[in-house]
């Protein structure tokens, strides 16, 4: 981003792969001054990203201003009934817990890198027939985050890692946000 005329940030936007016109929409506030969003979406030249593509750009986004200090108090737009209307929404994904997908999101990155650790010993042949237990410790104020939406963390985790059972155990004793993944031995 370079800085416009007021020193605002200025944006070029390149669609991949396009050509004609669209293509390179400076969207710097000067640049979009007498469009409205909703003209350059019907026109092409700004789409909008899928639900999880945006949750999975607003984690990493989290993740830059958490380790700059910066306190992040929303994530996503307040729910609303125009929000629930989709008739009344131009483009791009809404979610009433936007905020707590990008959460579960966060701690299943955390958790899928602890497994890996866990699983390091083991070559790639042996993971996916690998059988065994791994108990997901977490406070019980982030149970659902460690869940995810519909247990959809879960879901990811069995899938990623056929033949490992997972279970949460909520402790108390734990960090608020940390998560002690660890083998089960009184399972395995």
């Amino acid at each position: 981003a370079s800085r416009g005329q007021r020193g605002e940030p200025s944006f070029q936007y390149q669609a991949g792969g396009c050509s004609g016109t669209g293509c390179g929409q400076d969207l710097s506030p000067d640049g979009a001054r007498g469009q409205s969003l909703g003209q350059m979406v019907s026109r092409g030249a700004l789409f909008s990203l899928g639900l999880d593509q945006s949750v999975d750009l607003v984690k990493e986004m989290y993740k830059i201003l958490t380790r700059a200090n910066v306190t992040v108090i929303r994530m996503g737009l307040q729910a609303s009934e125009m929000m629930e209307d989709s008739s009344l929404v131009l483009a791009g994904p809404w979610h009433p817990a936007f905020g707590h997908l990008v959460f579960s999101a966060l701690v299943y990155d955390q958790v899928r890198d602890q497994v890996c650790q866990i699983l390091e010993p083991f070559d790639e042949i042996c993971r996916t027939n690998l059988e065994t237990h791994i108990l997901l410790g977490i406070h019980p104020r982030f149970e659902s985050r460690l869940r995810g939406d519909k247990n959809y963390n879960l879901i990811k985790l069995k899938n990623a890692y056929p033949g490992i059972s997972f279970s949460i155990q909520t402790d108390e004793s734990l960090l608020e946000g940390q998560v002690d993944v660890r083998k089960d031995l009184a399972r395995a």
